[in-house]
């Protein structure tokens, strides 16, 4: 019902101009508090390096054709009408117009940390393209459309822990921020290659000491590089 009720909402041409709304700018009222809650924890200050960067590659993305979004969508934002028994989206404060792929960046995002199983994401995703979403590719690679979407959600899910300790309690909103700390470290040889370009989006990775090179290929086959990644950087979202 999810899937079918979001992908009618983005097929919708909207009846009048709209404000634009969606998981970008989500992310960047989650980093704002963030950052002026002045945390100084070390969950907090990972956080905010995260978020910027999250934000800084939302930011250089842009939608060639806005459609009608939702602007916080999750199964939670769902009601049924007792009088005809179907079911309806709720809470439309954020509705506006948007990348559609944002809207599904949340269930994308807890299927990605392991909070959602493969059946109930893979029967979500095929019932909205199904239904004519145009939110994901109909054939084909859907990560590619979802990937960031899905980073920024998790990280403005788990921010809620962070600044809201009474949600402690809460084991999805605890098993997203610890999907958003850093993992066991790597020590990687020097001039080695820790990932290609135009190989599918894999973790982000955040530099303990030493210096990464950021490099292009570019039609003549030879290396230029783009940027230099220091200790305390975060690196893995570049195309």
């Amino acid at each position: 019902e999810g899937a079918a009720l979001l992908a009618g909402l983005h097929r919708t041409d909207p009846p009048f101009r709209l404000p634009d709304q969606g998981g970008r700018h989500r992310l960047t009222r989650s980093l704002e508090s963030l950052m002026h809650a002045r945390i100084r924890t070390s969950e907090a200050r990972f956080l905010v390096k995260l978020g910027t960067l999250l934000a800084e590659r939302a930011a250089a993305e842009s939608t060639d054709r806005p459609r009608l979004v939702h602007g916080d969508w999750h199964l939670g934002q769902m009601g049924c009408c007792r009088r005809t028994n179907q079911w309806r989206l709720i809470d439309i404060d954020d509705l506006g117009l948007g990348d559609p792929a944002w809207d599904l960046g949340r269930p994308a995002g807890f299927w990605a940390a392991g909070l959602l199983g493969d059946d109930a994401w893979d029967q979500f995703l095929n019932n909205y393209r199904e239904e004519g979403g145009p939110g994901v590719p109909v054939g084909g690679d859907s990560w590619r459309s979802l990937d960031l979407p899905a980073r920024c959600a998790v990280f403005v899910a788990a921010t809620r822990l962070v600044l809201e300790p009474d949600v402690a309690g809460d084991g999805d909103v605890r098993a997203l921020l610890a999907q958003s700390q850093p993992g066991p470290g790597n020590l990687y040889p020097t001039y080695s290659i820790i990932y290609a370009q135009g190989e599918c989006p894999g973790p982000l990775y955040l530099v303990e000491f030493g210096t990464v090179h950021i490099c292009l290929l570019t039609s003549n086959g030879r290396r230029q590089i783009t940027s230099f990644c220091y200790a305390g950087d975060i690196f893995g979202l570049e195309d």
